[in-house]
């Protein structure tokens, strides 16, 4: 599989290019990304960001994002902060959290998703995703807003969490995986 990664000045490239092992990877940085450049590629991963400007207030900056993610019919998963961009392109609330989330949470699985209710997942966050919008289904939730959401008309999802970090306790690589799979399985565009 042909994976195009959207790097959004994550800490985490070297990690995240490890959930993919064995697919054939394109990283480019988010002022180099333009549609044209992942039209022969069957995934797009957008990673999470470090200190990066917030989606929340800033939608301006992630344009090309946002615009790959309203017309795309690619499977798209966004990663934290790229979760935020996907959800901020369907009409989704996001917000800025009083404090900021890092370690390991609770997070409460739609059982119709994924066969267990609850995971552990690591997280590193200040912003969240804290309303859907008509266009997103949300699969799984923590009490800080929407941890696994996807697109309804799309083969599009969004994490809030970190898979790429593997501490001890943190479910998130079994959930990406799984998502990668239901990716997997259908035909690519």
């Amino acid at each position: 599989m042909k994976v195009a990664i959207v790097d959004n000045n994550t800490k985490n490239l070297t990690k995240i290019k490890k959930l993919l092992k064995g697919c054939e990877i394109l990283v480019l940085s988010l002022k180099e990304f333009k549609t044209n450049l992942v039209k022969n590629y069957n995934l797009v991963i957008l990673t999470g960001g470090s200190g990066i400007r917030p989606v929340l207030n800033n939608s301006k900056y992630y344009k090309n994002e946002i615009d790959f993610i309203k017309k795309t019919k690619k499977p798209v998963i966004g990663i934290c902060l790229g979760a935020q961009i996907i959800a901020s392109a369907a009409g989704c609330k996001l917000k800025k959290l009083s404090t900021r989330v890092q370690g390991i949470e609770n997070v409460e699985i739609n059982k119709n998703f994924y066969k267990k209710n609850k995971i552990k997942v690591y997280e590193s966050h200040r912003f969240s995703i804290m309303k859907a919008s008509k266009k997103i289904e949300v699969l799984a939730c923590s009490l800080d807003g929407i941890e696994i959401f996807k697109h309804k008309g799309k083969n599009i999802y969004g994490i809030q969490f970190h898979p790429e970090v593997l501490v001890p306790k943190n479910d998130g690589k079994k959930l990406f995986d799984y998502i990668f799979k239901l990716i997997s399985s259908t035909p690519f565009s």
